[in-house]
C-alpha cells in the first residue's frame, strides 16, 4: 500500500506476486523469503525446482540447514547462503558472490529468474543455466546518479520510466554494489531453453522477450494458422478472440483470410485467468463470470474463436457452448498452440498429463468433447520454425508440447507432483467423449 511504502528507508528493495507452483497457496510462503545470515539476504524468484527432495537433502547432510516450508524459493536462498558462508565474509568480493551462484546453479535443477538483497553489499540478479523464465534489467537515471532496476517482464519499466538495459542471459548474474557499480559473471556455453509458452500466453502483450515483441509474434501465429483454416475448407464470416490472450492471433488469423476481426466476447476485467485456477469447479465459474457473448454480432454468424490454447478442454467447450446459445451457426475452434502433451514443470502450474485433452484423445474426438463444429490446433512444426534459434530467438522449450524436457529425466519429479496433486486436491472430473 502507498501510505507503507511511505514509511520505509533504504535506498534497495524488492517484491514479488506469488503464484503457486511448489508448496501449499498459503501466506506464510509469501515472497520475499530471508535469512539473517550470512550479512542478511531477501531472496524472490520466479519458476520452479525440479530436484527439490534432493537439494533438501543436500541442505541437511552438508550444510546442516533444515528447510521450514514446501517452497522452492528457500531452497535456493540456503543453496546460496551455505556457499557464500564459506567465504571469508569480513573481505567479501563479488568473485566470491558469483562462485556462490555458479554453485547453486550447478546443484538446483529447473527453472528460476532470482533478485537477492544482500544486506551491506548490493542487489544480485540471476537466472537458471538454461533461461527458462525471462528476467530484464532497466535503468533510469537521474540527478542523484543511475537506479536500476529487475523484473520478470520489461512492460513494467514504461510504467516506471525506466529504460530495457539487457536480457539476463541463461546462467548469467549481474550484481549491482553500493556504489552502483554493475558487475557481470558471464552466461554459461549451454544450450538455451526459452519458455516458448511465454509469448503464446503468459507474458503481456506489450512486453519484449529476449528482443521479440509479444504482441508481434501472437500476430505471426495467427496468420501462420490461416493455411490450416483454408485447407480445412472453413469460410467463417468473422474471426473473434477468447480475451484477452486470443486477440492478437485473431487479428492475425482475420487479416491473413480476409475477414472481419469482431471483438465478439465481452470480458470481465474483475476475474482472473481461468487457466490458473486450481479447480476445475472453479475454472469453469471464472469463465461463466468472466465472459458474455455480443448476440448482435454472432447470432446466425459461422464464428472462428481464437484462443491461445486448449488445455483441459471444459473452459473451451464451455466458450463454446456459449457462443451457440448467442445463437452462432456455427462455431470454428482454434488454438494457437499445439496439442499440449506434457505439463510445464518450470513454473506454470499446468495440468498432469492424465488431465490434458490433447494427451488422451484425438482431434476429432476434442472437437466432439468441446461441442464445436471443427477443432484446429497450432502445427508443432510451425511454432519451432517461428522460435528457432536460426531466427535469433536462441532455443526454446517445447516441453509442453513434445514431452521432451531439456533438464533431462523428470520421471521421478513428474510422479512426485501427481502424487501431490492426488493427496492436496480432489480429482478433476474425469473427461469422456462420445460420438454425436
Amino acid at each position: 500500500r502507498p501510505k507503507n511504502v511511505k514509511k520505509l528507508t533504504g535506498n534497495t528493495g524488492i517484491g514479488h506476486v506469488r503464484y503457486t507452483t511448489q508448496g501449499a497457496n498459503d501466506s506464510d510462503l509469501a515472497q520475499p523469503f530471508t535469512t539473517s545470515y550470512p550479512f542478511g539476504l531477501a531472496m524472490v524468484h520466479n519458476g520452479n525446482v525440479i530436484n527439490f527432495r534432493d537439494v533438501a537433502k543436500l541442505l541437511h547432510e552438508k550444510y546442516h540447514v533444515l528447510p521450514k516450508t514446501t517452497n522452492d524459493l528457500e531452497l535456493i536462498m540456503y543453496t546460496f547462503a551455505s556457499e557464500l558462508r564459506v567465504k571469508d565474509l569480513d573481505r567479501i568480493s563479488v568473485v566470491d558472490i558469483f562462485d556462490a551462484v555458479e554453485t547453486t546453479q550447478e546443484l538446483v535443477k529447473g527453472a528460476y529468474a532470482t533478485v537477492t538483497i544482500i544486506a551491506g553489499q548490493g542487489l544480485l540478479a540471476f537466472t537458471d543455466p538454461l533461461g527458462i523464465r525471462p528476467l530484464v534489467m532497466g535503468r533510469r537515471d537521474t540527478p542523484d546518479g543511475p537506479v536500476y532496476a529487475f523484473a520478470s517482464e520489461s512492460t513494467c519499466f514504461d510504467y516506471l520510466d525506466f529504460e530495457f538495459v539487457e536480457n539476463v542471459g541463461p546462467g548469467q548474474a549481474i550484481f549491482i554494489d553500493n556504489d552502483f557499480k554493475v558487475h557481470y559473471k558471464n552466461q554459461q556455453e549451454l544450450p538455451k531453453a526459452f519458455c516458448v509458452f511465454e509469448q503464446i500466453y503468459f507474458a503481456r502483450e506489450d512486453s519484449t522477450i529476449h528482443g521479440r515483441l509479444v504482441a508481434r509474434e501472437r500476430v505471426r501465429l495467427g496468420k501462420i494458422l490461416a493455411r490450416k483454416v483454408v485447407d480445412a475448407g472453413l469460410k467463417p464470416d468473422m474471426v473473434i478472440d477468447v480475451p484477452s490472450s486470443g486477440y492478437f492471433s485473431a487479428s492475425g488469423l482475420a487479416e491473413a483470410i480476409g475477414v472481419p476481426y469482431r471483438r465478439a466476447m465481452v470480458k470481465n476485467n474483475h476475474m482472473g485467468r481461468s487457466f490458473i485456477v486450481p479447480t476445475q469447479a472453479g475454472r469453469e465459474d471464472v469463465v461463466k463470470k468472466k465472459l458474455n457473448p455480443i448476440r448482435a454480432f454472432v447470432e446466425g454468424k459461422k464464428v472462428a474463436v481464437v484462443d491461445d490454447s486448449i488445455v483441459r478442454g471444459t473452459t473451451s467447450r464451455r466458450i463454446v457452448r456459449l457462443l451457440r446459445e448467442a445463437g452462432a451457426a456455427e462455431v470454428y475452434f482454434i488454438s494457437s498452440a499445439p496439442p499440449l502433451v506434457s505439463p510445464c514443470i518450470y513454473g506454470i502450474d499446468m495440468a498432469m498429463s492424465t488431465e490434458l485433452i490433447a494427451a488422451n484423445f484425438t482431434e476429432e474426438e476434442i472437437c466432439r468433447y468441446i461441442e464445436a463444429d471443427k477443432v484446429i490446433y497450432q502445427d508443432l512444426s510451425d511454432l519451432q520454425d517461428l522460435f528457432a534459434e536460426e531466427r535469433g530467438h536462441g532455443g526454446s522449450c517445447f516441453a509442453c508440447f513434445t514431452g521432451k524436457y531439456p533438464t533431462g529425466d523428470v520421471t521421478r519429479y513428474l510422479r512426485h507432483i501427481q502424487e501431490e496433486r492426488q493427496s492436496h486436491r480432489a480429482p478433476d472430473k474425469t473427461l469422456s467423449v462420445s460420438a454425436k
